[in-house]
């Protein structure tokens, strides 16, 4: 059942402000926060034009913790947090729908153009991962409540052309939750587990000829359900130029993934089970030689994902996912990608290359719930 919780529009516009969201308490226990966001208002004969990765950029950087501290997402800008997230969570859309630039409210000012500069997208922040709400965190205690904090990006950073007039932004965070069960003692499963999410810098960074490993900050405590790879230029433009053509992925020194780029594309589309729209070759970034355009519903430029959810399936089925495939972590875990023929495919001269890297941490409390 949705609830609403709070809007936000501030001054200039809502542009480069930090916003903490006083979240309004449940009878029960938090499934996913819903998120709205609306600028309107832009004026000007000036055509706005977009930077990349806009809209979802004009958030900086998302932090979501529960009611005890610990984070469930950190670090992740607004790109990563509010559109990836969704298409590789398995949090809430499935299939066609898990790319939220697909839902029906996503509107930019092609199609909205009485506000110039004007957007409007709908996504949301996952916490329940696994069936009979676990991941769920408790928000029927008014004085202790999960904190949700934005930092919202300037507009240079949105607008390559801004507006003669700035739109104002307005934030909506709604709810999804469990209601409390009428018998007490009926709990969700592994109350107190959560899948958290961080975004991880790798190095060294990637030249045209580069030949090596690819480190990322060691970290752990919980098992790994997801490692979701981002290729940047040094203009900060994601990109496919940069992958190696054997893609080969290190977790505490022993290989999981050692395949071709073209088989570790494929399986993201198998498990994601993405669309791609009519000829889906011809909508991919890495085979159609334009590496800085996303086609909705396709695979995000620059994005590599490996799941370790779809231990029964072939798919990540969402909330159905087994757990069967995490892979244990201990607190100083080490995962490296390297690979043969790490080349600039496309002539892409921006480099070097920077990988981040997403990795989804499934924590339990007390015994991993598996299905």
């Amino acid at each position: 059942m949705p609830e609403t919780l709070s809007n936000f529009s501030g001054a200039g516009g809502g542009f480069a402000s930090q916003i903490t969201i006083p979240l309004t308490p449940v009878s029960g226990y938090f499934r996913r926060f819903r998120v709205t966001v609306i600028a309107t208002g832009g004026t000007g004969a000036v055509t706005a034009l977009y930077n990349k990765d806009a809209p979802w950029n004009v958030v900086q950087q998302v932090i979501l913790k529960d009611a005890s501290g610990n984070v469930n997402i950190i670090n992740l800008p607004g790109w990563e947090a509010l559109h990836l997230l969704p298409i590789i969570s398995g949090g809430f859309g499935l299939e066609r729908y898990n790319d939220p630039a697909s839902w029906p409210y996503y509107k930019v000012s092609a199609a909205f153009s009485t506000n110039a500069g004007g957007f409007a997208f709908q996504t949301f922040l996952p916490l329940e991962f696994g069936g009979e709400a676990v991941g769920c965190i408790g928000g029927d205690n008014a004085s202790v409540l999960p904190t949700l904090q934005w930092f919202t990006n300037s507009t240079g950073v949105v607008y390559a052309t801004p507006p003669t007039t700035l739109p104002n932004v307005n934030i909506q965070v709604d709810a999804d939750f469990w209601w409390n069960p009428d018998q007490p003692d009926l709990l969700p499963d592994g109350l107190g587990s959560s899948r958290q999410y961080n975004l991880l810098t790798g190095s060294p960074s990637v030249v045209s000829g580069f030949s090596g490993l690819v480190t990322l900050p060691k970290f752990g405590g919980g098992f790994i359900d997801s490692i979701t790879f981002i290729c940047r230029d040094s203009l900060n433009l994601r990109t496919d130029t940069a992958w190696p053509l054997r893609i080969q992925l290190f977790i505490d020194n022993v290989a999981y993934i050692n395949e071709t780029i073209d088989q570790c594309i494929f399986d993201m589309y198998n498990v994601l089970q993405l669309q791609g729209g009519t000829g889906v070759q011809a909508n991919d970034s890495y085979y159609n030689g334009a590496p800085t355009v996303d086609v909705v519903g396709s695979r995000p430029v620059g994005v590599l994902h490996f799941s370790f959810r779809n231990g029964v399936s072939q798919i990540d089925t969402g909330l159905l996912q087994s757990g069967l495939d995490y892979i244990s972590t201990t607190p100083g875990t080490n995962v490296q990608l390297s690979g043969t023929g790490f080349q600039n495919i496309f002539a892409d001269a921006n480099t070097p290359y920077t990988f981040t890297c997403i990795i989804g941490l499934v924590v339990p409390a007390g015994t991993l719930v598996t299905t």
